[in-house]
């Protein structure tokens, strides 16, 4: 199966002929890919996807072991 029939898929509706001219000229979204367990900061970590245009984004799952290596050190060393 190929890697663009296995992902999420979003069609999202902006409605920039309703958006408020003193927020600001750029339409779009501010997306933020996160754990579930972390705050989104959309303005410090997020991507602008622009309207009208097909925008594809492709994430790998990082696995960070030092963490828990660190915590297995502390817990031996208690």
């Amino acid at each position: 199966m190929h890697a663009l029939n296995t992902g999420l898929e979003m069609i999202v509706n902006i409605d920039q002929a309703n958006y408020v001219k003193d927020a600001g000229e750029t339409a779009g979204i501010r997306l933020v890919v996160h754990t579930g367990d972390k705050m989104p900061f959309p303005e410090d970590e997020g991507m602008m996807v622009s309207p009208g245009h097909s925008t594809s984004i492709g994430l790998q799952k990082v696995r960070n072991t030092i963490i828990a290596t660190i915590k297995a050190l502390v817990t031996t060393m208690t």
